[in-house]
C-alpha cells in the first residue's frame, strides 16, 4: 500500500511544471531548516567539516541553501523516473564539458562516468545513454515492491542497471571491453570490504576502492559529472570534468586521493546542492570518536 501511494505521488508530481515541482520542494527545504530535525542536524555538522572558514553567518546561509536544493532533489524525483523521457530530456538547457566526452568516447575504449550526489544525479543516467551504451551500478530499493517500476524507469533511456554484486561488478567490466560506459556513484560509503579512508574535505571518509579498482585495472579514461539545477525551475545545466589521468596509474592510496579530489573540485562548484543530509562521515578510522 505505501508503495502504491508513493507511486501514485510521484506520478502525479511528475506532470506539475518543473517551477512548481522545485517551489514544493523549496517548501519542503525551508521546514526542514526553520524546525529542528536529524537531517538540519548532519547537514550542518557536514558542513562545518567541508567549508571550517566561513563564518556562522556565511554557514547559516549555505545551511538553508542546501535543505532547499535538497527539497527540490525529492520532489523532483517524480520528474526524472515517470515524466516521458523526451521532455525530460528538454529540461537540458546547457552543456560544458562534452568535449572531454567526446575525447573518450572517440578513442573506443570505454569510459567511466562518475557522478556524485550533486544536483539531479538521475538526470545524468537518462542523458548519457544518448552518447553510448551505459551500464551502471545501483543499490537495489529498500522496499522491494518498488524495484521493478523504479529500475524499469531508470532503464528507459537504455541505461543498464546492474546490481552491486559479484555478477554485477563482472558485468561492470564486460562493459568496458567491449568500449562502452560505466556510471558509478563514488561518494556512498562502501560495505566494509570495500573502502578505505581517505581525505575528502581534507577529513578522513571511508571510501570506495571499486572505482579505483576498475580505472587501474582498465586502463580507461574518467569523466566526473552533475546536472546542476537552475533558478526559477528553467531546468538543468550538465557539465563534465575529465579526471586526472594519474586515477589510472596506482598506487590504490594515489588513486583514492584523486578520486575525492575531482568529486570535492565539483562541489565547490554549486556546494549547496550536494547531499550534505548524508552521514559521509559516519564511519571512523579505529580509535577517533563518533562525528555524528
Amino acid at each position: 500500500m505505501r508503495a502504491r501511494l508513493l507511486l501514485g505521488l510521484l506520478r502525479l508530481i511528475s506532470r506539475l511544471p518543473l517551477r512548481v515541482v522545485h517551489s514544493l520542494g523549496a517548501g519542503l527545504g525551508w521546514l526542514l531548516y526553520r524546525f529542528p530535525n536529524n537531517l538540519r542536524r548532519v547537514a550542518g555538522i557536514n558542513l562545518k567539516i567541508a567549508f571550517p572558514d566561513l563564518d556562522e553567518p556565511a554557514r547559516r546561509r549555505l545551511l538553508r541553501a542546501t535543505l532547499i536544493e535538497s527539497g527540490k532533489t525529492l520532489t523532483e524525483i517524480g520528474v526524472m523516473w515517470f515524466r516521458p523521457l523526451d521532455k525530460v530530456r528538454g529540461l537540458v538547457r546547457e552543456i560544458h564539458g562534452e568535449e572531454h566526452f567526446l575525447e573518450l568516447q572517440a578513442r573506443g575504449k570505454g569510459v567511466i562516468a562518475l557522478t556524485p550526489h550533486l544536483g539531479q544525479w538521475e538526470l545524468m543516467g537518462l542523458i548519457t545513454p544518448e552518447y553510448m551504451p551505459m551500464t551502471s551500478l545501483y543499490r537495489p530499493m529498500r522496499m522491494a515492491e518498488l524495484e521493478g517500476p523504479i529500475t524499469a524507469a531508470r532503464e528507459r533511456a537504455g541505461n543498464r542497471l546492474q546490481p552491486t554484486t559479484v555478477q554485477g561488478v563482472k558485468e561492470v567490466y564486460a562493459a568496458l571491453r567491449r568500449g562502452e560506459l560505466v556510471g558509478i556513484l563514488p561518494d556512498q560509503d562502501p560495505k566494509d570490504e570495500g573502502g578505505a579512508f581517505v581525505p575528502f574535505f581534507g577529513v578522513d571518509a571511508y571510501t570506495m576502492t571499486f572505482v579505483c579498482r576498475l580505472a587501474i585495472r582498465s586502463g580507461v579514461g574518467v569523466l566526473v559529472g552533475y546536472a546542476e539545477r537552475l533558478p526559477k525551475g528553467r531546468g538543468y545545466r550538465l557539465i563534465a570534468h575529465a579526471v586526472d589521468p594519474a586515477i589510472n596509474d596506482g598506487p590504490l592510496e594515489n588513486s583514492l586521493a584523486v578520486m575525492n579530489q575531482a568529486v570535492e573540485a565539483c562541489i565547490r562548484e554549486a556546494p549547496a546542492q550536494y547531499q550534505w543530509i548524508y552521514k559521509r562521515w559516519k564511519r571512523r578510522p579505529d580509535g577517533e570518536p563518533p562525528i555524528y
